[in-house]
């Protein structure tokens, strides 16, 4: 049995939270009375979303999504930077999620990541350098196709399989 109901009440203070009607069950708690719990924010549960997208990429890359210079790579997450990138883009609803693709040099090699709307990072694929990575120099750049890449396409697929 559910011990909460929802409040109809407009009255209560909005910063107590939401008004609940809670159930008890001894002594003079017994029926019904008011009390606040605090729910979480829609950001914690989106979060949380994001952080599950992101484990199932990475445990899907595989040597074969990787262009020629990476092949082979020590860590599993070199060379992955564009295609994890992608996919984790169209994985939270492309353009509507408000997500920007970003790219910028590093040494000869172009490095790529996401920024929210709110200005924060995604790098999925930043634990390939063994220094931080300076997210701020890089420049919003679209993806080179507007439709997920061969290689993203395959990744969606392996990720949608599990």
């Amino acid at each position: 049995m559910n011990r909460y109901r929802r409040c109809n009440a407009d009255s209560h203070p909005a910063a107590l939270g939401r008004c609940w009607l809670k159930k008890g069950h001894r002594g003079r708690h017994a029926g019904w009375f008011y009390t606040w719990k605090r729910e979480k924010p829609k950001m914690q549960k989106l979060a949380k979303k994001r952080r599950q997208i992101i484990k199932k990429i990475i445990a899907n890359l595989t040597d074969d999504l990787r262009r020629k210079p990476w092949k082979g790579a020590r860590n599993p997450v070199a060379g992955h930077c564009y295609v994890a990138s992608e996919v984790f883009y169209h994985l939270s609803g492309g353009k509507k999620s408000g997500l920007t693709p970003m790219r910028m040099k590093m040494g000869d090699w172009t490095h790529w990541y996401l920024r929210t709307k709110k200005g924060k990072y995604i790098d999925i694929t930043k634990s390939q350098f063994k220094m931080p990575v300076q997210h701020h120099y890089g420049i919003g750049y679209g993806f080179l196709t507007s439709k997920p890449s061969k290689r993203a396409m395959i990744l969606i697929n392996r990720i949608m399989e599990h």
